[in-house]
């Protein structure tokens, strides 16, 4: 299943102001998670920077950029080691259920999906198999969502969600 995000023009200005109080709690959650995975997504590189939403998955800078030429109908990135974006609980969460991992199982989860790209695959080859696996989700597996205690990674987010009062 894949993570609901909302869009900027649905946030409210409290959502706003309550993101940007917890914004350096944010990154460093979100650094926390990157850790856990130590791949991009897509290809075999091992500096990852960015995270495709709703998808959940943390990308290196050039598969970032094939995102991007997805559209935002299919895909949408930002950085997570900057601290130049602002992010929300509901997109935090989305890389809490997903990771690469889970990610995986769920867009190359039918016999004959993909393997990873290796980093030195031209943006065209990159640009085709994420056309193929987010867009038109030729391997895609309808999976339940975690429970809390199946989930792997030891931040512990209810304290971070709590801060927002949810």
């Amino acid at each position: 299943m894949i993570p609901v995000i909302k869009s900027l023009n649905q946030r409210t200005d409290d959502e706003k102001a309550a993101a940007q109080r917890e914004d350096k709690a944010t990154h460093k959650t979100l650094r926390a998670l990157a850790r856990k995975e130590q791949y991009c997504a897509d290809c075999t590189e091992t500096l990852t920077g960015w995270v495709a939403l709703p998808h959940g998955v943390f990308l290196c800078i050039h598969c970032a950029q094939v995102h991007r030429s997805l559209g935002t109908h299919v895909s949408r990135v930002k950085a997570y080691n900057t601290g130049t974006y602002l992010w929300y609980p509901d997109e935090v969460e989305a890389v809490n259920q997903m990771g690469n991992k889970r990610a995986c199982s769920i867009y190359r989860g039918k016999p004959g999906a993909p393997a990873r790209l290796a980093k030195t695959s031209t943006q065209t080859a990159k640009f085709n198999q994420a056309k193929a696996i987010y867009e038109k989700k030729q391997w895609y597996v309808e999976r339940a969502p975690p429970a809390a205690a199946e989930r792997t990674t030891e931040v512990l987010l209810e304290d971070f969600f709590g801060s927002y009062g949810l």
